[in-house]
């Protein structure tokens, strides 16, 4: 099922009016192929909503709470189908090929084959569009055609990176761990792990531990973006669990920048976003442009490292004492010396 892309110095007229009835074919074989696809998904989606509203036998009424729960989670697949849809729509070639498994989900991510599924269905019509204006184009226009036959492939090549097996990405870059930078206080504190000790119940120590792991791992649990219509926060990230949030900032590939933890009492709550903008602001002012420059400093990241120590050890209820930390104005100092 290929498109055929040919040489327009070269080619005459009939060449091309070949090309086009060619064309025209493989959008129709591929356009079963969407199909397919589509009924695959509405399959799996069917599979996936095991909890069902269940009505009440004692008293007639409906258990709303299952409801919600059914909405939240298909909010949070949503989320995190646009968080990598925005990143691989993003990409060029050359990225996806080389920083596939940091721009892809990873193959333990929960809802990989979603996410996959999904990808390929929105490359697949971006396929189908183009072959729709190939067709509409008149056979004089050369350049209009070899214009859409060059996107053609470019979405080709797309998909071919989509269908990639796992197996052929090296050990080595599967098993690669993220890297954490830690957003500090204006005071010159760890903010996420001040906001552990002040803020965080120790009961839901485990679920914090679960977020923290997925952005080392890759799996980035039930992750969104911040939309654009909030200046704030656009552009950052948070990964989430019941009544738990981690926000973090992308700094480059296998980096990212842990901002701060904290407890939401439901989606409904919008009193978090006052917090948010007063805690983002602090980190674009005084910490994200430092991160930035300070990312490929072995020293700057070592200190990051013992951070993340300290953060899993308190997240695990250690008894050993952390280790102690160094304020932001030595940390500013490490990041300015390796400049």
């Amino acid at each position: 099922m290929e498109f055929k892309i040919i040489d327009l110095d070269l080619a005459t007229k009939e060449d091309v009016l070949k090309a086009l009835n060619e064309n025209k074919k493989t959008a129709l074989l591929m356009e079963k192929e969407i199909q397919k696809l589509k009924s695959i998904a509405a399959s799996v989606s069917k599979k996936e909503s095991v909890f069902q509203p269940v009505e009440n036998c004692y008293d007639d009424t409906i258990d709303t709470t299952v409801e919600e729960d059914v909405q939240e989670e298909k909010d949070d697949l949503e989320g995190e189908i646009t968080y990598y849809l925005e990143r691989f729509s993003k990409a060029n070639l050359q990225e996806l090929i080389e920083n596939r498994e940091d721009i892809l989900p990873s193959l333990e991510n929960y809802n990989y084959q979603n996410i996959m599924l999904r990808l390929r269905l929105e490359t697949l019509k971006a396929m189908k569009e183009i072959s729709h204006m190939i067709q509409e184009v008149s056979s004089d226009s050369l350049e209009e055609i070899q214009y859409y036959g060059e996107e053609l492939e470019y979405e080709k090549k797309k998909l071919e990176i989509l269908n990639m097996p796992v197996k052929e990405v090296s050990q080595e870059k599967k098993h690669k761990k993220n890297r954490l930078v830690f957003a500090t206080t204006q005071g010159g504190n760890i903010r996420v792990l001040e906001d552990i000790d002040k803020r965080i119940p120790r009961e839901y120590y485990p679920k914090f531990q679960e977020l923290f792991s997925s952005i080392v791992q890759g799996t980035f649990k039930n992750v969104r973006r911040f939309v654009a219509s909030n200046n704030e926060t656009a552009g950052f990230y948070e990964v989430k669990d019941h009544k738990v949030r981690v926000v973090f900032d992308r700094l480059g590939p296998n980096t990212y920048a842990v901002i701060t933890a904290f407890m939401k009492k439901s989606d409904k709550d919008k009193g978090y976003i006052d917090f948010l903008k007063r805690v983002l602001s602090d980190y674009k002012a005084n910490n994200q442009k430092v991160f930035k420059e300070s990312c490929d400093s072995v020293e700057f990241m070592t200190l990051q490292k013992h951070y993340e120590l300290e953060l899993f050890n308190k997240l695990g209820q250690d008894s050993r004492k952390g280790i102690e930390r160094v304020k932001v104005n030595d940390a500013s100092r490490i990041a300015s010396s390796s400049n």
